[in-house]
């Protein structure tokens, strides 16, 4: 019977500092017999910094990212959407975006003019997709819907400042 964490194993010796430590210090890596890494927690995230700030390193990673991303970018948003709670195809998502002519249901704005691609609009109780719409009116969209007994107050305060505005020669 080999010794796993947490069977048996209260305490270990982190192989970098040479300080005795509780188990809970250290990472679990099932490779090793302890079933735990040798280097304790303080010391790997340590290590990890340096590592980081040797000159490449950032941008190397960054690089790397955004390649893994283009490759797998249909993955990547499906995982998203679902984790959403959004059922809804990259087939789904073209022929919406066909229908919609690559604009946003709401301002009619072309995808081409934002910085991110159009995101998918639905309702959050039911996960009923309703159109593709852009950032700025997807997050519009969520504080009405999050208070629309303040929109018409909303409206009111902005016609009264409108108002004021035009009175005071501003436009």
């Amino acid at each position: 019977m080999s010794l796993r964490f947490p069977d048996m194993l209260k305490h270990k010796l982190c192989k970098r500092c040479g300080l005795i430590k509780s188990a809970l210090d250290f990472h679990k890596k099932r490779e090793l017999k302890s079933g735990l890494s040798s280097w304790c927690k303080v010391c790997r995230s340590e290590d990890g910094k340096k590592h980081r700030e040797k000159p490449g390193v950032k941008q190397a990673h960054r690089d790397r990212m955004r390649e893994y991303t283009k490759q797998h970018y249909d993955r990547i948003r499906r995982s998203k959407w679902l984790s959403q709670g959004i059922n809804f195809t990259f087939g789904e998502f073209n022929h919406l975006f066909e229908l919609q002519e690559g604009c946003c249901a709401i301002c009619g704005k072309h995808q081409s003019e934002f910085k991110k691609s159009l995101g998918v609009d639905h309702n959050h109780e039911t996960g009923q997709i309703r159109n593709l719409v852009c950032m700025k009116c997807n997050t519009f969209i969520g504080y009405v819907e999050n208070a629309e007994e303040n929109f018409e107050t909303i409206k009111v305060y902005l016609k009264a400042w409108a108002k004021k505005d035009r009175m005071r020669g501003r436009k």
